[in-house]
């Protein structure tokens, strides 16, 4: 899988498209199917299961608690969260 690193030292799989738009959205672009909100945060409860385990494998890890948290107090899909 090919990485970009960003300038912030980020790293995302370029061939993820969740990771992609969310990566250009902080460059300023806008993109057509943009997985990130007006506020500029990723809202699990808008995407499907695999919508966001694909957003997750490329977050930070501090971004990645922050989803699964939302995804928590929202939805609470076992497909996110797991078995638990």
């Amino acid at each position: 899988m090919p990485l970009v690193t960003t300038p912030t030292g980020d790293t995302f799989d370029e061939t993820n498209p969740v990771a992609l738009a969310y990566y250009l959205r902080e460059d300023g672009y806008t993109v057509e199917g943009d997985p990130v909100d007006e506020t500029g945060t990723f809202d699990p409860d808008e995407h499907t299961v695999d919508e966001v385990n694909t957003y997750l494998e490329s977050a930070s890890e501090d971004e990645q608690s922050r989803v699964l948290a939302a995804e928590e107090a929202g939805k609470a899909r076992k497909g996110i969260l797991g078995d638990e």
